[in-house]
């Protein structure tokens, strides 16, 4: 039981930590008017995501332009499509259409 109380609460400061720059961040994009809250809820859930599960920080909320977080979502992309469109389903065509190199250049970040 201790253990659990323990990871618990490691898993409560991230959050915490994590929620607070989201906060700050908001503040900031609220001072220009309308705020799509997406992208700013996309970044909290990648560094959550990374601080608990790979012990490692993307810093995702502070850099707009990271890397890590556009390589998610072409991979997510790419996964939709195939998922969606009959054609890509074959290999033959996602090999044809690119996908395939595309994705193996996303992987290997």
């Amino acid at each position: 039981m201790e253990t659990f109380v323990f990871y618990l609460n490691i898993l409560l400061d991230v959050f915490n930590i994590q929620a607070d720059v989201f906060v700050e961040n908001l503040l900031e994009e609220s001072h220009k008017g309308n705020v799509d809250i997406y992208p700013l809820a996309e970044r909290l859930t990648l560094d959550i995501i990374c601080v608990t599960i790979m012990g490692t920080s993307v810093n995702a909320q502070n850099d707009n332009d990271c890397k890590y977080q556009k390589c998610v979502q072409t991979l997510v992309e790419i996964c939709l499509d195939r998922a969606i469109s009959p054609i890509l389903a074959n290999n033959l065509y996602y090999i044809i259409f690119f996908y395939k190199y595309i994705q193996k250049g996303n992987i290997c970040y």
